[in-house]
């Protein structure tokens, strides 16, 4: 799964894509979906305006 993650969560908040093309599928498990945590940045790096 790891080297699938192509955006982040602090993408999603910055609206740099959506949260389906942040979503990743499981591929043993239809209904799971992972939404990875940025390895880069820091929770400094959200503003309460994204």
């Amino acid at each position: 799964c790891e080297r699938r993650v192509v955006y982040d969560f602090v993408n999603v908040i910055n609206r740099d894509c959506t949260l389906k093309q942040a979503l990743i599928k499981d591929k043993r498990f239809d209904n799971l979906s992972v939404l990875a945590a940025s390895q880069t940045r820091d929770k400094d790096a959200l503003t309460q305006d994204g």
